[in-house]
């Protein structure tokens, strides 16, 4: 029984090892695999993203591919519409270039003839025309109107009832003038620059470069008129018409700088362009006054290219105008103004100078001396015979740099998975040992009965002892004395 008992101890103790080993290992084996089952699922999670991500990245991708293939398609389609008109153009180029070369060498065997320029040029600058040209005035300058500057200018004594000839002359003369009211009717105060601006230009180019804007700037410098301070001026509203401006048939000097400009704003250098000084009358002036009238440019910071048989000369200050009249036969013209000083006579070019323009701020003075009021326009009509306009190459196309397709984004990579880990195994219980079977006891006999206990006697009383009687105490023996030597 003992052993038994001993042994189903030792079984229960191992099967309870075994149970706790078991949960421990189940616990375990529960966590990993909830761990497991979760890192599966995020990858999953992940990976279906990435999945959708990937298509609508690629769709993206798609739609922009396909949109470079039109651009690039666009692109090449317009480059070949390009190259087929740059083909054209060059074609035309070569032939007006060859026109260009045999004018030049016509030019050159006959600037000694009348009318050519005594040194050959072509023109590079287109500044002919432009009646829809935007006019602009700063604020601060006063624009008079008809009647007030009538008024100012009467104020001066220049009136039609002064009985001074020559003031009441002078009067109808910028009365002409004054009555036009598509300009601008300014009075230029000495040395105090005014800027008349004109954008929104449409026909005008250098070098085949278009040119957007030209800015004016006028300054009187000086006059013989009253106290030498103040004199009219009338602003075309087209820039190649110019200006009007007077001299009450005393003296007038207005300083004029020119610049031009391009689509971006940017000061453009005309080096090489031609402008005309042309309708430079001297002897035209009022008989009643003083016929002796001139007309000259002045103080041009450019270089004068005469034009063989013009009346004008060049002269110091780099100035020029005509020695003489060129007004009368009788006075030694060649022929008379109505002759030569209209824009459709062959001959216009006997009042004229060509000059050329040598750095990017153009800048002349207009002056003049007993002319009463003066036309003064600035361009590129030269009057000279036989200057050919230089044409331009053309520019060959730019080959369009096409755009490359983007490639598209890789498929996402399907995760690896982890494998759920094994279940642990439960170690079988020991079987509890099997309980002995209790044996089966003999009868035990039955003992003989025990003799009868005798009657014993009681004892008798013992005798009581009388106490002693206590000894007499022993006397002390006495302290002896020791005899003396």
């Amino acid at each position: 029984m003992k052993k038994y008992e001993a042994d189903l101890a030792a079984v229960k103790q191992a099967n309870a090892t075994n149970e706790a080993d078991y949960q421990a290992k189940l616990a375990a084996y529960q966590t990993e695999l909830a761990r497991v089952q979760k890192a599966n699922a995020d990858a999953k999670a992940a990976y279906e993203k990435a999945v959708e991500d990937n298509k609508v990245k690629n769709a993206a991708l798609q739609a922009e591919n396909e949109a470079i293939k039109q651009r690039n398609e666009t692109a090449k389609a317009t480059y070949e519409v390009a190259m087929k008109q740059y083909e054209a153009d060059l074609a035309k180029y070569k032939k007006e270039f060859a026109a260009y070369t045999a004018a030049l060498a016509e030019a050159e065997s006959k600037k000694k003839q009348d009318g050519y320029l005594s040194e050959p040029r072509s023109q590079s600058l287109n500044f002919k025309s432009e009646p829809n040209a935007i006019r602009t005035i700063d604020s601060s300058v006063h624009q008079y109107g008809q009647q007030e500057l009538d008024a100012l200018v009467k104020s001066w004594g220049i009136s039609p009832t002064n009985p001074d000839r020559k003031k009441s002359t002078a009067y109808s003369y910028f009365n002409a003038i004054n009555s036009n009211n598509t300009y601008a009717k300014l009075v230029l105060e000495k040395d105090k620059p005014v800027d008349v601006t004109y954008t929104g230009l449409k026909n005008s180019s250098f070098n085949g470069k278009k040119i957007s804007k030209v800015v004016y700037t006028y300054t009187l410098k000086e006059t013989g008129f009253n106290d030498g301070t103040k004199m009219t001026m009338f602003a075309s509203s087209d820039p190649t018409v110019t200006a009007w401006y007077n001299d009450y048939f005393t003296s007038t000097n207005i300083n004029v700088k020119v610049k031009f400009y391009d689509e971006e704003g940017q000061l453009m250098n005309l080096t090489g362009g031609l402008v005309n000084f042309s309708s430079l009358n001297r002897g035209n002036g009022s008989g009643a006054i003083d016929k002796d009238a001139i007309e000259s440019v002045r103080n041009f910071n450019g270089r004068y290219i005469p034009i063989s048989g013009s009346s004008i000369k060049i002269h110091e200050n780099n100035s020029a105008y005509a020695d003489s009249s060129n007004a009368e036969k009788s006075l030694g013209a060649r022929w008379n103004t109505s002759e030569w000083d209209t824009t459709s006579s062959p001959n216009n070019w006997y009042g004229a100078i060509v000059g050329e323009i040598t750095q990017s701020e153009i800048s002349f003075n207009m002056a003049s001396s007993k002319s009463g009021n003066i036309w003064f326009a600035f361009n590129s009509n030269i009057n000279a015979i036989g200057v050919p306009t230089k044409p331009v190459a053309p520019t060959a196309p730019t080959q369009p740099m096409y755009e490359t397709e983007k490639p598209l984004e890789p498929a996402p990579v399907v995760p690896t998975y982890e494998n759920e880990p094994t279940p642990p195994v439960k170690t079988p219980d020991q079987p509890e040992p099997s309980k002995p079977e209790e044996p089966t006891y003999e009868t035990e006999k039955p003992l003989e009965p025990a003799p009868v206990a005798p009657t014993y006697e009681n004892e008798p009383t013992p005798p009581v002892k009388t106490p002693d009687q206590p000894e007499p105490s022993k006397p002390e023996e006495p302290t002896y004395e020791t005899e003396k030597p």
